[in-house]
């Protein structure tokens, strides 16, 4: 469901489409945002993007030719919160219901692990873990 979330989101907001990719962001700007189901199991949601795709949401979604790292920040913040929003509804449809917490930009984190990869443009990477 994040996966399918995910490229729904970017597409809807940029008319623009992230493929698959097997890239791994070495250093990234990074977001997480955790889901928490009603057995109380919690999943964490780490968003991680590299400058280029978070300039191309910024230029396309923002209007902003040069986007400070505040606006990439949020940026940032935005993708995650949109995208598991997104994934919410989803499930609810399949009777699947889960809460969100609000994300949080972690900084410039490092992360070997990778469930979902993308590309955005030529340049453009995302990365998303989850784990428990």
């Amino acid at each position: 469901m994040v996966k399918k979330s995910f490229i729904e989101i970017v597409q809807g907001s940029i008319n623009q489409t992230p493929k698959d990719s097997e890239h791994h962001i070495k250093r990234g700007y990074t977001t997480q945002i955790d889901i928490t189901f009603n057995n109380e199991k919690t999943i964490k949601f780490l968003f991680v993007f590299n400058k280029e795709f978070l300039k191309i949401m910024c230029v396309e979604f923002l209007f902003e030719n040069k986007p400070s790292l505040g606006s990439m920040i949020d940026m940032s913040k935005e993708l995650a919160n949109l995208t598991i929003g997104h994934a919410k509804v989803l499930a609810q449809e399949e009777n699947i219901h889960f809460k969100i917490s609000t994300p949080y930009f972690s900084n410039l984190k490092k992360c070997k692990n990778y469930n979902l990869s993308f590309i955005l443009s030529s340049s453009g990477y995302c990365n998303i873990a989850m784990f428990d």
